[in-house]
């Protein structure tokens, strides 16, 4: 197709095919592909505005849409930033994961013991979740939230809001 009017785009996509096992190459050398932290995110596309670039396409491709949406929308984050996010929330997003072997069940309970009120925490289920928490001097309820407002956000910079 490449050789077709509209369609020499191709010939680049061909050659990429040759690298596509290089991902340092891929995130220095071009400007479709971005890879790496939200610092190198937030670096690579400060030097897109700076060549004229107003505006990006965000593509993930393999999960369908719901799944990419739902990643990429920050209400949850804020949410959890916050302090009100809820089980159900967390839930429904993780359910939209595929975990290997039992981790997705693992996830499910660590999340949920963070987030859900009615655990009863000295049930036979739950009572060792909360065996090393008291040398942090924090709630199982603000765990989360600690984590993603002193740990997380240094790592990605700050949330739009």
């Amino acid at each position: 197709l490449a050789d077709k009017p509209g369609y020499e785009y191709m010939g680049k996509i061909v050659r990429l095919q040759g690298v596509n096992d290089k991902p340092d190459w891929l995130r220095t050398e071009t400007a479709s592909v971005m890879i790496g932290s939200p610092a190198d995110y937030i670096e690579r596309l400060k030097f897109l505005e700076s060549k004229g670039v107003d505006e990006v396409l965000l593509r993930v491709d393999g999960y369908g849409h719901e799944k990419v949406m739902k990643a990429i929308d920050l209400s949850l984050y804020r949410k959890l930033r916050e302090g009100t996010l809820n089980w159900e929330e967390a839930e429904s997003f993780i359910e939209l994961g595929t975990w290997d072997g039992s981790y997705g069940e693992r996830l499910s309970k660590v999340i949920r013991w963070h987030l859900d009120p009615d655990i009863d925490a000295n049930d036979e289920e739950w009572k060792h979740f909360g065996s090393n928490m008291w040398q942090y001097n924090l709630d199982r309820l603000q765990t989360l939230k600690y984590i993603a407002n002193r740990i997380v956000d240094r790592f990605s910079g700050p949330v739009a809001k």
